[in-house]
């Protein structure tokens, strides 16, 4: 009896024990914090998602807006949290347009988080709140919007559905528009349906720094519309228009026709988001003169001196003969008349009395042959072949623009260091000071081929429709023949025509001068391009002087106080909206910015030469450098701002 006792009491200890631990263990695991068990119950109530910040907003030079981003709701759905999918797949279907099967093929996975539609419009939005619809929620995100639909598409480029750049100055400088991407846990209550998302999770995400261009958008506008009923009214297959400011290689406009609406991409063929201006080299034909022009006057000859050009027909050796244009017969020329009445036959004696090695050693100092570095992807760089290539008909082919290939934005480089008095500058097209690439030119010979072009845009030169009423024109017609890659020879019915030039050319190189080259491309009716491209090119020159008045007539006007500008704002062409007063900032010391628009922040910092990093909209509440700080050109300031209404 008292060893059973004894076993009763044994088991009955061990049960107590045995109790004691589990309700021990029990009570840690309800009382103390456990890591390992926390993470577990995390992963099983959240879902990883990465969400991309607003995106910086892209400006023109007088801070007006070209691409924004504005909240979309996206939908999405957590398959584990939804019991009657076919049901909610039917109703997703219905309100989003797309496919019940695609729909319910996401729902009925195990995953924990589907996109089921993104960016959708705000009407959808509300009508799937109203609906309550079982493990199905909204994330806000930010859409990229072109505010001016087509205008300078292939310019801006677009963005893809994760906020990255896909082409244009949306793809060159994705890094400073996109800002910092994070990765979050989208939260599920206790039955698995996902809490919705609102802008909360972006308040720690660094959105984008703004973009500033150097386009004019009146000036893009105004030049894209000539260019479209130019291309329209001579049946070309396509038309390129380029606006630069001589001495500082800005862009001013660049226009392609057909356009392009980044706004609807997919809806384009991959081809159409092309800029070729950028992206295609082509041979320039006789607008090529003006470079060998450049290095013959280099090299001694006079614009008086005389050739003689074979009547029209010139044999250079046993099988190989150059022609005239339109039949021309020309006898003697001297050398200004063989550009201003762009004799072949002339060009071709210049370049055998210059040699081919001095000619090629020029043509690479105007920059032909390698990138001119703008500020856009996919740069063509044209092809220059060695000189040690070239035979005789290749020296003569190539004094007129033929066996060479360039690219749009390399003749409007080259032409604007002629017009700036001999400096090649980058071709900008952001807001950045500006860069000499080389000197290629003395001014004394700029000069004298300024005067040399202004002659070709007399009444019996080839650009005498490029001409303008109150100022003179220095340019140069081209009508190139278009390769026959199948034939190895030349079309006959396929043309490039051209015009290259710049103005206002009587005054010095040091008042703004402004490059202009406008290209069509296979013209129907008519092709030559004293024709079809001279006319636009004083089309465009005339809207450019409506934008950019000369300063003598700027100070007459009464709609605008030239000395209340700031003198830097004035230099870079910006006219701000809103500026502050020389009482309110110093160039060396931080002012306080609280309170202050975007806008103010932007025209300051461009005074001063300060970089900027932006978090938020509306306006400024917090600044990095503190106000009375001494600053310099280069500092960065992080710029915090709030919606005056939160």
């Amino acid at each position: 009896m008292a060893y059973l006792r004894f076993r009763i009491l044994v088991v009955f200890f061990l049960g107590a024990f045995l109790f004691l631990i589990i309700l021990g263990r029990a009570l840690q695991l309800q009382l103390l914090p456990n890591p390992r068990l926390a993470e577990l119950s995390k992963r099983q109530h959240r879902s990883a998602i990465t969400l991309y910040p607003k995106r910086g907003t892209i400006y023109d030079r007088n801070l007006n807006e070209l691409a924004v981003s504005r909240r979309v709701g996206s939908i999405f759905a957590n398959p584990k949290g939804i019991r009657a999918k076919r049901l909610v797949a039917r109703e997703l279907s219905r309100l989003t347009g797309k496919s019940y099967d695609g729909i319910y093929k996401k729902i009925k996975s195990r995953r924990a988080f589907v996109w089921i539609d993104r960016l959708v419009a705000d009407a959808v939005v509300e009508r799937l709140k109203k609906r309550h619809l079982e493990g199905v929620g909204i994330l806000y995100e930010y859409q990229r919007f072109y505010t001016n639909e087509e205008m300078a598409g292939q310019v801006l480029g677009m963005v893809g559905i994760d906020s990255k750049g896909m082409e244009g100055v949306e793809y060159f400088y994705n890094q400073k528009l996109e800002g910092q991407k994070k990765s979050v846990a989208l939260m599920r209550d206790a039955m698995g349906r996902p809490i919705t998302t609102d802008e909360t999770l972006f308040m720690e995400t660094r959105e984008g720094d703004p973009l500033i261009l150097t386009l004019d958008k009146t000036l893009q506008f105004s030049l894209e519309r000539e260019l479209e009923k130019t291309v329209e009214t001579y049946e070309a297959k396509q038309g390129i228009a380029i606006i630069q400011k001589s001495a500082t290689g800005e862009i001013l406009a660049m226009a392609h026709y057909p356009f392009f609406n980044p706004n609807r991409f997919r809806s384009y063929e991959q081809d159409a988001w092309k800029n070729r201006a950028i992206t295609d080299a082509f041979e320039p034909g006789s607008t090529f003169k003006v470079f060998l022009s450049a290095l013959a006057l280099e090299e001694g000859i006079s614009p008086k001196e005389q050739f003689f050009c074979e009547n029209g027909l010139y044999r250079v050796n046993s099988k190989d003969v150059i022609r005239e244009a339109e039949r021309h017969q020309f006898q003697w020329l001297t050398f200004e008349n063989i550009l201003k009445y762009s004799s072949n036959i002339g060009a071709a004696k210049i370049a055998f009395s210059l040699g081919k090695l001095p000619f090629y050693r020029k043509i690479l100092e105007f920059g032909f042959g390698s990138r001119t570095g703008i500020d856009l992807p996919g740069e063509a760089q044209g092809q220059v072949r060695a000189e040690r290539s070239w035979e005789k008909i290749d020296l003569s082919n190539i004094a007129f623009g033929q066996g060479i290939s360039v690219t749009a934005i390399q003749l409007v480089s080259a032409m604007s260091a002629i017009a700036n008095g001999g400096n090649l500058m980058k071709p900008l097209l952001t807001k950045q000071d500006p860069q000499v690439i080389r000197s290629i030119l003395s001014p004394r010979i700029a000069t004298q081929l300024t005067h040399m072009l202004i002659r070709t845009t007399e009444k019996d030169g080839t650009g005498f429709l490029a001409t303008l009423k109150d100022y003179k024109v220095a340019g140069k017609t081209g009508t190139a023949q278009k390769p026959n890659l199948e034939a190895r020879g030349y079309h006959t019915d396929r043309y490039l025509a051209s015009f290259l030039g710049f103005f206002p050319a009587e005054v010095s190189a040091d008042t703004p001068r402004y490059t202009i080259l406008v290209m069509l491309d296979e013209p129907r009716k008519y092709h030559y391009a004293s024709q079809v491209a001279a006319p636009l090119f004083r089309v465009a020159a005339l809207h450019t002087l409506r934008v950019f008045p000369p300063e003598s007539k700027i100070a007459k006007s009464n709609h605008q106080n030239v000395s209340s500008v700031p003198q830097t704002v004035k230099d870079s062409g910006i006219s701000p909206l809103v500026e502050f007063s020389k009482e309110e900032f110093s160039a060396h010391q931080m002012p306080d910015l609280t309170g202050r628009s975007l806008r103010e922040v932007l025209q300051f910092s461009s005074e001063v030469g300060l970089n900027l990093k932006v978090y938020g909209s509306g306006i400024v509440i917090n600044q990095s450098i503190e106000p009375g700080k001494e600053i310099k050109a280069g500092q960065t300031c992080i710029i915090t701002f709030k919606a005056p209404s939160q």
